[in-house]
């Protein structure tokens, strides 16, 4: 039996065990790629969240009194200021 010139008979026993950690490997580095691109993707759901995180910057940069941050804050979250 004649040797393989791009593997060498030395090499032959650490073929599959080769095969087999490149595979794991190739794998574990799409589950890698596929967590970092969902953890990029904006998260639609979360409206009163970030409306209330849209009235504290404008609140923060002074647009909007602290009374009118109270108010606004009050309607996003549903609580009622009547007695």
């Amino acid at each position: 039996m004649t040797a393989h010139p791009l593997r060498p008979e030395w090499f032959e026993p650490w073929w599959g065990f080769l095969g087999g950690v490149l595979w794991i490997g190739f794998w574990a580095l799409v589950v890698v790629l596929l967590v970092a691109v969902l953890r990029r993707r904006p998260h639609g759901g979360g409206g009163a969240t970030s409306a209330i995180r849209l009235l504290e910057e404008r609140y923060a940069r002074g647009e909007i009194t602290r009374d009118e941050f109270l108010e606004r804050r009050q309607v996003l979250l549903g609580e009622d200021r009547s007695p």
